[in-house]
């Protein structure tokens, strides 16, 4: 599992404690967080934690049968060429027929994040210069076969502390937001 909180594993694990669940992140200092609170407050079941990036997953070829993202391969570095590579581990190391359940999210309209940055005088982050493309097609691009998708939220950053930039689009009367959307992928073989 990737993600912010462990992405699902939390509620996996509500429903089948007995279902083994590694957890990992490229973050040490997140680990260290997950461990204190999921694992010593919470009392989740046995999950076991892992620090290591999706650039470089330390597992065999077709050696696993599903993984979950919450926001976990849209937080990796480098933009569309850190996605390119974390979405060629994670086809590398899935079985066939293996599965990919994931929440990631898409600017609902870059133009309106570009003009906010030229208003506040600040150099746009490097995925509002490139061209990027959708979840979708990325996943198709990497042989992901999608098997279900769909909307789960559009959400605008509307109070200060929703984004760090939710706080200047407010004075600046710009509307910026993120949708998110739910993904069942397929390994095709």
């Amino acid at each position: 599992a990737t993600g912010p909180s462990m992405g699902f594993i939390p509620a996996i694990k509500t429903k089948k404690p007995s279902l083994p669940c590694l957890a990992f992140d490229a973050s040490g200092v997140l680990i260290q967080a997950w461990k204190r609170f999921f694992i010593e407050r919470m009392k989740l079941p046995k999950v076991d934690l892992a620090q290591f990036s999706m650039f470089n997953i330390p597992f065999i070829d077709e050696s696993i049968d599903i993984f979950t993202s919450y926001l976990g391969i849209g937080s990796t570095r480098n933009g569309e060429k850190g996605y390119d590579k974390a979405l060629s581990e994670l086809y590398r190391t899935l079985k066939p027929n293996g599965k990919i359940f994931a929440i990631e999210g898409e600017w609902i309209d870059k133009n309106s994040f570009l003009e906010l940055f030229l208003r506040i005088n600040q150099e746009p982050w490097q995925c509002f210069k490139e061209e990027g493309r959708t979840w979708k097609e990325r996943f198709e691009a990497h042989g992901f076969e999608i098997i279900s998708s769909d909307i789960a939220e559009n959400h605008f950053f509307e109070n200060d502390n929703d984004f760090v930039l939710s706080s200047a689009a407010k004075e600046n009367n710009i509307k910026i937001g993120m949708s998110y959307k739910t993904y069942i992928l397929k390994k095709e073989h």
